[in-house]
């Protein structure tokens, strides 16, 4: 189970990299939504570089608000809580702004 959400996690991020060559200002491809789910689907992998967690928070809560748009509220919920999760458990602190 670990292992498979290790490779889930893993070809999320590479997915990413090869997907993420827009502004904040574009909404995202639905390439880079792909890539989202597979880092949903490795659950509660910890990524240990901040500027990694904080990339993906940023990607996360993008995600929800396009799913909020499109009236796709059981996404958006899964996006803004898997992006909460990147903050940590003093996100609300550390980052209050994105917390909201």
């Amino acid at each position: 189970e670990k292992e498979l959400r290790s490779y889930h996690f893993s070809i999320g991020l590479q997915i990413l990299k090869k997907a993420i060559h827009t502004t904040r200002a574009e909404p995202l491809s639905l390439v880079a939504f792909i890539a989202l789910e597979q880092i949903i689907m490795a659950k509660d992998m910890t990524v240990p570089d901040p500027k990694v967690r904080m990339s993906l928070a940023l990607l996360f809560l993008r995600a929800g608000k396009h799913s909020i748009q499109v009236a796709a509220f059981p996404s958006a919920l899964s996006y803004f809580e898997r992006g909460l999760s990147f903050l940590g458990e003093d996100g609300w602190e550390r980052n209050h702004e994105l917390s909201l």
